[in-house]
């Protein structure tokens, strides 16, 4: 990877309209960008919104570590370092302390050493009555977080963009009940990072140094480890294990159960005792400098990082932006890159399969809109191993719009799950070996405001001790090829084997 040239690494877009010699491969504006029904407002949100906006209830959400008091912090600027340098240089500083972070292809970086305070959500196994169990978790979050950090004080520099006091973590791709998914996370876990490096790409660094009430890092145990269940054992599927599963599926599909579902499979290694998440991490930024990079460290050693391609939803100063990303097509150094570019544009499959994930975004997100645009045609974007189909969508959020409300109406995504989702879910926890842990969920960060930024927990990987569990998955559609798609997982795989394999 270390070989790799920077040509060869970054994001290339061509539009696919430039592509398509034939206009029987182009899809109405019309029909696919602007729905004429709009999705109805079930959010878990909505009830809590028209109830107190989001307060907290009682039991709700349950705090890691003893709660901190108001929250206050002090900024000063950094020059000439960015956040991740910041972050490294304070490696053995950090030994045994929580380690976040956070970086956006666009620029804006967040690094964290340290917590105030940890929050997960309630249970899964408690009863909610009357209350859809998969979305109460993100309400659960965003209130407990926003009671936090709303009243959190801040003095020192706050350049466009600073975001104040921020909770950073993640959620599981489905609450997991008494079947944890591997390496145990909860079904939601997130930190207030004690001392937070921000900056983008107009802005230098600004380190903010946060304590609250109890002082300092006091209301941190270190003892609040968040892998603390032992997930059970479950051998991976080989080859012959997964082509039967994508037989299976593919059975599915014609019995007209689903039109498309995404299977996932995982290899075990067991890591270099030198080997530490941040060694990791500094070998996927240099291999995926344009996917989103994200870690999330407990300090007891267990950990989960990767470089995903994919946007699931940023809200900053009222404007939304996600992406549908579906469609893939191989792509290795010394390959023509612009002919594969033109066969994956002009692919009836993976446009199909891109066009339901891009339908999902809009027809979700139209309820919380005041405007919504998408592009007539898909990008071309380019990974190492792989190319992919990409639309940006944007947005103007109506007002009181939250984050986390977009995060629970849009995972996941018929990108990571399949469609419709329901029937994809449940074809995914019958038939995969076992959970899924926080493979393919919601992963980033949010402030007291309702704003944030997350993506989706893809080419990924989870540390639990000395071992690490790699995850990759591959969407099956009529006309899959059980073969092609196990090829699929491993190109997906490849590159994070190969930032494990440098440290």
């Amino acid at each position: 990877m270390g070989g790799r040239s920077g040509n060869h690494a970054r994001e290339d877009t061509i539009a696919a309209r430039d592509c398509l010699a034939s206009s029987s491969c182009r899809v109405s504006a019309r029909s696919l960008y602007w729905p004429t029904v709009a999705a109805p407002d079930t959010s878990p949100f909505a009830a809590a919104r028209s109830d107190a906006r989001l307060q907290d209830t009682q039991g709700a959400a349950r705090a890691i570590a003893a709660e901190p008091g108001s929250i206050s912090g002090e900024s000063a600027r950094v020059s000439g370092r960015s956040p991740w340098d910041c972050l490294r240089s304070l490696r053995e500083e950090a030994a045994g302390r929580p380690v976040f972070l956070w970086e956006a292809p666009e620029g804006e970086a967040i690094a964290g050493v340290g917590a105030l305070s940890g929050i997960e959500a309630a249970d899964a196994r408690v009863a909610r009555a009357g209350v859809d169990a998969d979305g109460a978790r993100f309400t659960e979050i965003a209130a407990k977080i926003g009671r936090l950090l709303r009243a959190a004080s801040h003095r020192g520099p706050a350049p466009q963009g600073f975001p104040g006091a921020i909770a950073i973590g993640g959620f599981s791709f489905a609450e997991q009940g008494a079947r944890p998914g591997w390496p145990g996370f909860p079904d939601a876990a997130f930190f207030i990072p004690a001392r937070v490096f921000w900056g983008n790409q107009t802005e230098e660094t600004v380190e903010t140094r946060w304590t609250s009430g109890t002082g300092g890092e006091g209301g941190w145990s270190g003892a609040a480890n968040f892998a603390r269940l032992e997930p059970p054992s479950a051998p991976a599927w080989d080859r012959g294990r997964w082509i039967e599963a994508v037989r299976r599926t593919l059975t599915r599909i014609r019995e007209g159960a689903c039109s498309k579902a995404v299977l996932a499979r995982w290899v075990e290694l067991e890591l270099d005792p030198a080997t530490d998440a941040i060694e990791i991490m500094e070998s996927l930024r240099a291999a995926y400098p344009t996917c989103y990079r994200f870690l999330i460290s407990d300090g007891n050693g267990n950990a989960f990082l990767g470089a995903s391609p994919e946007r699931l939803a940023r809200l900053a100063h009222g404007e939304i932006s996600t992406e549908a990303v579906a469609g893939t097509q191989r792509c290795e150094p010394g390959e023509d890159e612009h002919a594969l570019m033109r066969a994956l544009a002009k692919s009836e499959k993976d446009r199909s399969e891109h066009k339901i994930v891009l339908r999902h975004l809009l027809e979700t997100l139209r309820p919380l809109c005041d405007s919504l645009h998408a592009p007539e045609e898909p990008e071309v974007m380019r990974l190492p191993h792989l190319l992919h189909l990409r639309t940006p969508v944007r947005g103007r959020a109506r007002e009181g719009a939250h984050v986390l409300d977009l995060v629970a109406r849009l995972h996941p995504t018929p990108a990571i799950a399949g469609w419709p989702r329901t029937e994809a879910k449940a074809w995914i926890d019958r038939v995969e070996p076992c959970g899924r842990g926080w493979y393919a969920g919601p992963m980033g960060w949010l402030n007291g405001r309702g704003e944030g930024d997350f993506t989706v927990g893809i080419r990924s990987l989870a540390l639990r001790g000395r071992r690490a569990r790699l995850f990759a998955g591959a969407g099956i559609v009529e006309g899959s090829d059980p073969e092609l798609e196990w090829n699929e997982t491993e190109l997906k795989m490849k590159g994070i084997l190969d930032a494990v394999a440098r440290d």
